[in-house]
């Protein structure tokens, strides 16, 4: 019960903000938002249309950003809507806004029009700010601008490493192009993710444990095409744009293992899997590794690979027990709207080096006194893998066992 009352405490204020939208005679100053589950109380009226707003809410706050009359505001409620704060100027000269959070920090995005003093005219830009505190204050404004272009419909983004994210458009006038940027923030760096003649529009991010998925429309004539681009390192790096339209492309087969050979003797606990895929596929890869041919849970362990767009052979390091056994691999991949499903397994027949101490002192023949110190050295010659952390060695003295 107590989550559908917050839930439906949030569906009011997007109410109210919708109401709010239509705009009344003119602008008053803040009023109570009072917890009430059959009508949204005024927050906020305006003297004109509310032309944009973004939403978002975690466990402990409720922020809300919008844009009227040119500027751009922030308020937010740590009371599951009860009440909100005053409103927060961002900007004068922005619309448009995209917010971000998580775990309480906070980014926001929106168009920004910066003055071009060569033209005097101005150019729209992304401009952002951050805050660590829930919304309660702000960095100062950051911008994202490229000279003679214009930057449209952020998107903001926090991703599983607490990093920044910014999706935008950009248009450049003179050759019409357009184009769907991506910017990372703590390198302050800007990848290209798709370009075309053809509008974009409908830009939008789904964020999961395992990767990040950017969806997108490119239209042309009426016609709208949807577009994916898919990271399995929270940006660091996006598959070529696929279409997501149904039908339309080949079933994901798995990587197929080119060495070691099938049935191949390794002395190595440690290995390199070599495979090949199509040099299109933006793939994370599993390498399934059991002593079962059926590759039961409790007896498999998996290893990953990131294999990039424009590859065709991936390298992945897998390790096997150190005791002589018999294992198998298979191969799948996720390009993060379906999966491959699993290669046929290959038979690899562990067997590493013997593993031997050498007594390096004392010698066979030195001498000692009674009740003198002994120090001991030794050398271990084969895999390292073969001693577990735990691992304990047994000494004695003329065949009677140490104890200490």
């Amino acid at each position: 019960m107590v989550k559908s009352i917050a839930v439906l405490k949030k569906l009011a204020l997007l109410l109210l903000i919708f109401l709010c939208g239509s705009g009344v005679a003119r602008s008053t100053p803040r009023t109570t938002f009072e917890a009430t589950l059959n009508m949204p109380q005024v927050l906020i009226n305006f003297s004109s249309e509310v032309s944009s707003y973004d939403l978002k809410s975690d466990n402990t706050i409720i922020i809300c950003a919008y844009s009227f009359s040119k500027e751009v505001f922030a308020v937010y409620s740590e009371n599951d809507g009860i009440s909100f704060s005053s409103p927060i100027l961002l900007s004068k000269n922005g619309r448009h806004p995209s917010i971000a959070l998580k775990s309480g920090n906070v980014t926001i995005s929106w168009e920004e029009a910066i003055p071009n003093h060569i033209n005097n005219k101005h150019e729209k830009a992304i401009a952002y700010l951050k805050s660590s505190d829930g919304g309660k204050n702000y960095s100062a404004t950051e911008i994202i601008v490229y000279t003679g272009e214009a930057l449209t419909a952020p998107n903001s983004l926090i991703d599983n490493n607490n990093n920044i994210h910014f999706f935008f458009l950009k248009n450049n006038p003179n050759t019409k192009e357009n184009s769907l940027q991506h910017y990372f923030e703590p390198l302050k760096k800007i990848n290209p993710i798709y370009s075309s003649l053809s509008e974009i529009s409908g830009l939008r991010t789904v964020l999961s444990e395992d990767n990040l998925k950017l969806f997108w429309e490119s239209s042309y004539s009426g016609k709208f095409d949807p577009f994916c681009a898919v990271s399995f390192d929270n940006g660091a790096s996006f598959s070529n744009p696929m279409e997501v339209r149904p039908g339309n492309k080949a079933k994901l087969l798995p990587p197929e293992i080119k060495s070691p050979p099938y049935g191949m003797t390794l002395y190595s606990t440690s290995q390199e899997i070599k495979c090949i895929k199509r040099p299109e596929d933006h793939l994370l890869i599993t390498a399934a590794v059991s002593s079962d041919k059926d590759f039961p849970a409790d007896k498999t362990i998996n290893f990953y690979k990131i294999s990039s767009n424009n590859l065709s052979e991936t390298i992945i390091p897998v390790a096997f027990s150190s005791r002589e056994c018999d294992f198998y691999i298979r191969l799948s991949a996720d390009n993060g709207l379906e999966h491959s499903g699993y290669s046929n397994p290959f038979l690899y027949k562990i067997r590493p080096p013997k593993s031997e101490f050498t007594l390096n002192k004392p010698k066979a023949n030195d001498w000692f006194k009674p009740g003198a110190s002994i120090y001991i050295e030794a050398s271990f010659e084969g895999s390292a893998d073969s001693i577990s952390d735990e691992a304990e060695a047994l000494l004695s003295i003329n065949l009677s066992k140490l104890t200490d």
